[in-house]
């Protein structure tokens, strides 16, 4: 059988394609979104996803094959393994021939594309669940779960303070006072704090539950999995969905189905990782550990240095982006050129910072 770190980063590469296939589905199927973001092709990369799509299909399908070789050749799972590789195959073969990105318009087509592309990573997370034994849970520690909740609501907030002072100065018409700025900082502190706490509490009653219904560790597992998926769904109905004027029942639809993947996919890589802790430690592991396996893995923080790292990298080069664009008279959001435009920009609403201003900032 394949490595399941090598299984679980190949599931991870194949629900990123899948997600951004399904959000171009309902971004498109949005009105205003079709109408502001894909009909005036404002975004390169947008467009340049949608005409490597059907080979970055191709790329996923093949890596996907190389982790189900054991199952195609005998091994448990062979009968959702050879029907998975069969209709992907079939499926490449007819977007290689008639790509169906460019051609879907603000129609039902979209929605339904929007949905359809969610069954693959679902697929692979219910042959994993089949073929990959589960790793051995006991009752997670309660405090343990707030704890990690204030702690994670203080490293928010201390990321945003200090984050702060450098984004400030290339936002045009703020201009806070030292005393404005101290209290919205302290307004955001207990803002983080409550959200994160509320957050406690909730698993805090999923753990109580399972506790109470007898299902134990695994439910309790379960019931985090749950919460994910519904805090999920509702943070996109609320934040994404509104934002660009994607209301009603289509888009509470579309809210829970991404929401319910991303839970189905968590769940998925979180038993691939804890697969090195089946292997080497048989002690059992609690639900809270499990279920930040995805980043953090079993027992090892050596992914989690990894993305802690990473995070201030992609920081510069956004910071590297914004300089060169400003420098040369472009729109930091989209780099749309901005010689002959004023207030605002014209491709995505930016608010364009005055010549002198500009020039200073770059020169400095």
């Amino acid at each position: 059988m394949a490595s399941s770190e090598a299984t679980a980063g190949a599931r991870a590469l194949n629900a990123l394609f899948f997600f951004a296939v399904s959000a171009f589905g309902f971004l498109s199927y949005s009105p205003f979104g079709y109408q502001q973001f894909i009909q005036p092709n404002v975004l390169p990369a947008l467009r340049d996803f949608v005409t490597v799509s059907p080979w970055l299909f191709w790329l996923v399908l093949l890596v996907t094959i190389l982790t189900l070789m054991p199952h195609l050749r005998g091994a448990p799972g062979r009968g959702h393994a050879r029907a998975y590789v069969g209709v992907g195959v079939l499926l490449g073969g007819v977007v290689m021939i008639r790509p169906p990105l460019p051609a879907l318009g603000s129609s039902w087509r979209a929605f339904a594309l929007g949905l359809i592309a969610l069954v693959p990573p679902v697929w692979l997370a219910i042959l994993d669940h089949a073929v990959w034994p589960p790793p051995a849970l006991r009752s997670h520690d309660r405090r343990r779960a707030l704890t990690a909740c204030a702690l994670t609501a203080m490293a928010a907030w201390a990321v945003f303070a200090l984050s702060l002072p450098l984004r400030l100065p290339e936002v045009v018409g703020i201009d806070l006072s030292s005393r404005a700025l101290a209290f919205g900082l302290g307004a955001s502190f207990v803002v983080d704090l409550a959200v994160f706490m509320a957050l406690g509490v909730a698993m805090v009653a999923a753990m109580g539950a399972a506790q109470a219904t007898g299902r134990g560790a695994t439910g309790e597992f379960w019931l985090l999995m749950a919460l994910l998926g519904g805090c999920s769904a509702v943070t996109l109905y609320t934040l994404v969905c509104e934002a660009i004027a994607f209301t009603g029942v289509p888009a509470a639809i579309t809210s829970v189905a991404l929401g319910v993947t991303f839970a189905g996919v968590w769940a998925d890589l979180a038993r691939l990782r804890a697969q090195s802790a089946i292997r080497h430690t048989p002690s059992a592991i609690d639900p809270l550990a499990l279920f930040s396996a995805p980043i953090a893995g079993v027992r090892s923080r050596r992914v989690a240095y990894v993305v802690l790292a990473i995070l201030p990298s992609l920081w510069v080069v956004g910071q590297m982006r914004g300089f060169r664009r400003r420098r040369a008279m472009r729109c930091v959001g989209c780099g749309y050129d901005l010689r002959a435009s004023k207030g605002r920009c014209p491709e995505c609403g930016v608010v364009i910072a005055e010549r002198g201003e500009m020039v200073q900032r770059t020169s400095n």
